[in-house]
């Protein structure tokens, strides 16, 4: 029973389902590197390679895990409460406290989804890492981009070994990068809201043609003027100005 289902089937001696990482020293030795090229080979891109698998594992069971909560809470929490008056007091009521902490589960799921921002780096995981993988077997195959001649005779591994690593060093700074902008992507976007808000702020003071008319160096003299207001006061005078209440003669 155990062989029919593969559980207990022997290895063959040219097992093809092994993965790229059990044979690196065999697909090495099939290339003309040296020693110090198949080393740094393993040193720089396998190991990217196989850590970046692993976080590609570990942010995609958060991923998946937190579609899966939140799809579900998202369903199972209004049809509790749509049942939960069948009971006379809240106090006693198993139906409210159960949708009151399935409510604070999801809450917290979605919260730390946002600050580790999984779903941004999972997707930048498994693109990088697609990339990553793809390179090295175009490399090893010696096919699309790498696949060159000299003087009608193709290259081999040895004289292309330079121009793959620099495109391995290439995608792992893109990697980073894109990683540190989708870590600054929210702070950003806050900074960016609090300017075109102190911008809006300052058209509605100075009426609404003054930012055509009046020199920038004076633009500049106002927003800096604004912005030097405590945060209390420009939220103060941000509220007057939403409700009509604003004098613009005031001096600020």
């Amino acid at each position: 029973m155990g062989s029919y289902l593969g559980i207990c089937k022997k290895k063959d001696t040219d097992d093809f389902t092994e993965s790229f990482f059990s044979k690196t020293d065999v697909i090495l030795n099939g290339t003309n590197l040296d020693a110090n090229e198949k080393t740094l080979f393993k040193r720089r891109y396998m190991n990217k390679l196989y850590s970046l698998r692993n976080y590609k594992h570990l942010y995609s069971l958060w991923f998946y895990f937190h579609r899966f909560l939140s799809t579900t809470l998202g369903v199972a929490i209004p049809a509790l409460l749509s049942v939960q008056y069948y009971y006379t007091t809240s106090n006693e009521n198993p139906i409210y406290w159960t949708a009151w902490g399935l409510s604070i589960l999801s809450g917290f799921a979605t919260g730390y989804n946002n600050v580790f921002k999984v779903d941004q780096r999972y997707y930048l995981l498994r693109s990088i890492y697609q990339k990553l993988k793809n390179e090295g077997w175009s490399y090893i195959l010696l096919c699309k981009q790498y696949d060159l001649k000299n003087n009608s005779e193709k290259l081999k591994h040895k004289e292309l070994f330079i121009i793959f690593m620099q495109t391995i060093e290439d995608i792992i700074n893109d990697y980073h990068k894109n990683d540190m902008e989708t870590v600054m992507q929210s702070d950003n976007k806050d900074e960016k809201e609090v300017i075109l808000m102190q911008e809006r702020a300052l058209k509605q003071i100075n009426g609404p043609d003054s930012a055509s008319t009046e020199a920038p160096r004076e633009q500049a003299k106002d927003q800096d003027k604004l912005r030097s207001l405590p945060t209390d006061v420009q939220l103060q005078i941000l509220q007057q100005l939403q409700q009509g209440n604003y004098d613009k003669n005031v001096q600020i």
